[in-house]
């Protein structure tokens, strides 16, 4: 008479455990991009950044002045939707912003604009803005002047 012999499920439980369990991230996406960083996952990084909470300016100089006079008091909501709102103690301000992505020659650029016209100082601020280094606390933007060479930096702190 044949004995049925015993085997391990062992190395089946295993194989069933290795294919549930979810991948981690490449060194690189599927464009070749280092670390797997694309413009659109920076895109997503900065939106989730921004849209977190309230933000006041903490920094903002234009040709080479300070404008911190005229922001004093404000924070600035970077809401669903591209609205931007402005408020300080007694009046509130609707505008937009948003991050949008341009292929310059063979480069590819996020650009941050904010679009306010009321007051008149807002209207200053309003800009294709480049080069954005962020964290969960502060995020600052800059905007580089072929015209006269100058570089305008404006860094948002958050309240």
């Amino acid at each position: 008479m044949k004995t049925l012999r015993q085997f391990s499920l062992d190395p089946i439980l295993i194989m069933v455990i290795f294919s549930i369990i979810p991948k981690g991230k490449h060194n690189s996406d599927s464009n070749g991009s280092p670390e797997g960083k694309t413009q659109s996952n920076e895109q997503d990084i900065i939106a989730i950044i921004v849209t977190n909470g309230s933000w006041k300016i903490s920094c903002y100089w234009k040709s080479e002045y300070n404008e911190m006079i005229n922001f004093n008091g404000f924070t600035f909501s970077f809401g669903a939707n591209d609205v931007l709102t402005v408020t300080d103690e007694t009046n509130s301000y609707k505008g937009t912003w948003s991050l949008i992505e341009i292929q310059e020659n063979t480069e590819s650029k996020l650009k941050f604009n904010i679009n306010l016209g009321n007051p008149i100082y807002f209207v200053k601020m309003v800009d294709g803005w480049e080069n954005i280094e962020k964290s969960s606390n502060y995020f600052e933007i800059r905007d580089y002047s072929l015209r006269n060479g100058v570089t305008d930096f404006l860094t948002f702190s958050k309240n």
